[in-house]
């Protein structure tokens, strides 16, 4: 974790004495932050799993789908659901190029790469989030052949929605649907 600027309009949720510290998982613009949060969450997952299925919001998101993509042959989840996701970096981040300098980071475009990520996901994603076209990215790097990509979209920005009852109906009903996706491909 490090620490991070409040996120914009969080503001106006807090008290107006709140001296709160905010943290994110990584630095977006650093390699070597991005790749020690890698190697906590994979240690986490080692040490508490195996899980079923995993639920990250934003920098979350990016971490689970690069940790997915980290393992091909043995995806260390069977469902994802993504919340405002950010897409991931190339992988060979982990591999510094050259020698004595900084590794250069590239996020994956899926018009580049295709579908990389082969298990069912859940993609909720707000209309006016600033990051929509990352998450937009996101989607698009996960595979939908037989219908194993879902998209829902809601009128927000960048946050989880909770609003209207029609909103978290849809999200109920896409869990269910990833859920018994992922127990019919097992």
């Amino acid at each position: 974790m490090v620490p991070w600027p409040a996120p914009p309009g969080l503001e106006a949720l807090l008290p107006a004495n709140a001296s709160d510290e905010f943290f994110a998982y990584y630095n977006p613009e650093c390699a070597s932050s991005i790749q020690q949060a890698l190697l906590l969450f994979e240690k986490y997952i080692a040490q508490t799993g195996p899980y079923d299925g995993v639920l990250g919001f934003s920098q979350g998101a990016a971490l689970a789908a690069q940790l997915i993509l980290h393992k091909p042959e043995s995806p260390p989840f069977r469902c994802a659901v993504f919340l405002c996701g950010a897409q991931p970096c190339d992988d060979s981040l982990l591999n510094p190029l050259g020698s004595g300098t900084a590794p250069s980071l590239r996020w994956l475009d899926p018009r580049e790469e295709g579908q990389m990520l082969h298990i069912p996901s859940l993609h909720v994603m707000g209309l006016y989030d600033p990051d929509n076209l990352r998450s937009r990215a996101l989607a698009a790097l996960c595979s939908d052949k037989s219908g194993e990509r879902k998209i829902i979209e809601f009128e927000g920005g960048h946050e989880v929605p909770r609003a209207p009852k029609e909103v978290a109906d849809q999200l109920v009903a896409g869990v269910r649907w990833l859920v018994d996706k992922a127990d019919f491909m097992q």
